[in-house]
C-alpha cells in the first residue's frame, strides 16, 4: 500500500513562478493563459509547515482553471480496494464578492478536482444542481459527482450530503478565505450492474457523504489523470474575479497516508491531525 500520486508545490517551485506544464498543464484550458497556475507563498496551509501552494488568479467571468497532469502513465485499481484522493482548497474572495450564487437553493458549482481513465468521479465545490434547499449567503459547501459516460444507472450526477446531521437542509458549511482539506474515498464495484461500490466524503475529517452503490461501468477500474477546476460556477459561468488556491493533491490506497499527511483534519488549526509529511 501506497501513496500513487502526489503534488505538493513545495516539491517543484519557487514563489512568483509560473507552474510548469509538466507539474500542471493549462494548455488543454478554454481560458488559456488566464488558468495557468503560480507557486504564491502569502497564505501557506498553517499545519503543513511548507512555505508555497499554488494560485490561480481567476479573471471575471473566466470559464474555467483546467489544469491537468497525465505523465504518471495509469493506475490500475482492484474492485474491492478503497483509495483516497485529497488535497487543500482555499477560495479568496476580491471586493467581498462571493465566488458562487448562494441563495434560494442554488445552482452554481466546480467541477473541482476529478480523476478519470475509465472511471470518472469528482469533488465540487459550490451549490450543484439546487440540491441544497436554502439559502447561504458568503458560503459553499464540498460534494461528489459520478460521469454517466462511465457509470450507466449511477443515480443522479450531482450527489449531496447524506451523513446525519447532513444532508439537503443542513450542508456543511464552507467559509471563503480558509483553508479545507477535503477527500474522496472511492472503492471500485466490481463491474457491470454490481452495486457492490462506496464513494465517501469528508471535509476536514468530518464525513458528509457515504453512497455504498455502483461506482463504474467496467470491471478493470483505471486513472489516466487528474485535472483541477474544469468548469467554475456552471451552468451561468459568471464567477467573479478571485483566488483560486490549491495544493497537497494526494491519491493512494492506504488510509493511514491519508491521516498521517492531516488529509482527515482541519490544515488550519495545528495538532488536529498531525502535521502534514512529505512525500517524493
Amino acid at each position: 500500500m501506497s501513496i500513487l500520486f502526489s503534488r505538493i508545490a513545495d516539491d517543484t517551485g519557487t514563489n512568483g513562478n509560473g507552474v510548469a506544464t509538466s507539474v500542471w498543464d493549462y494548455t488543454q484550458s478554454g481560458d488559456t493563459p488566464n488558468s495557468r497556475f503560480f507557486y504564491r507563498n502569502d497564505t501557506p496551509i498553517p499545519i503543513t509547515g511548507n512555505t508555497l501552494y499554488f494560485r490561480n488568479d481567476f479573471q471575471n467571468l473566466q470559464h474555467d482553471s483546467y489544469n491537468i497532469q497525465e505523465s504518471f502513465g495509469t493506475i490500475n485499481m482492484t474492485p474491492g480496494q478503497t483509495y483516497y484522493m485529497g488535497a487543500c482548497f482555499r477560495f479568496d474572495r476580491i471586493g467581498g464578492a462571493d465566488v458562487w450564487h448562494d441563495t434560494s437553493g442554488p445552482d452554481s458549482y466546480d467541477k473541482l478536482l476529478e480523476f478519470d481513465g475509465n472511471v470518472r468521479w469528482i469533488i465540487l465545490a459550490g451549490w450543484p444542481n439546487g440540491n441544497y434547499t436554502g439559502s447561504y449567503n458568503g458560503q459553499y459547501t464540498y460534494d461528489l459527482y459520478s460521469s454517466p459516460a462511465f457509470c450507466t444507472s449511477c443515480g443522479a450526477n450531482e450527489k449531496f450530503a447524506n451523513v446525519a446531521p447532513y444532508g439537503q437542509s443542513n450542508p456543511y458549511l464552507c467559509d471563503y478565505d480558509r483553508w479545507y482539506a477535503v477527500v474522496m474515498a472511492y472503492k471500485p464495484s466490481s463491474g457491470g450492474s454490481s452495486t457492490d461500490g462506496l464513494v465517501e466524503l469528508f471535509i476536514n475529517g468530518t464525513k458528509t457523504t457515504s453512497l455504498a452503490q455502483k461506482t463504474q461501468d467496467s470491471a478493470t477500474p483505471n486513472i489516466t489523470r487528474f485535472a483541477y477546476s474544469g468548469t467554475v460556477a456552471q451552468p451561468a459561468y459568471d464567477a467573479p474575479a478571485h483566488y483560486r488556491k490549491f495544493d497537497y493533491l494526494i491519491f493512494t490506497d492506504s488510509l493511514t497516508d491519508i491521516t498521517n499527511s492531516g488529509l482527515m483534519s482541519d490544515p488550519e488549526t495545528a495538532g488536529g491531525g498531525g502535521t502534514l509529511a512529505l512525500f517524493l
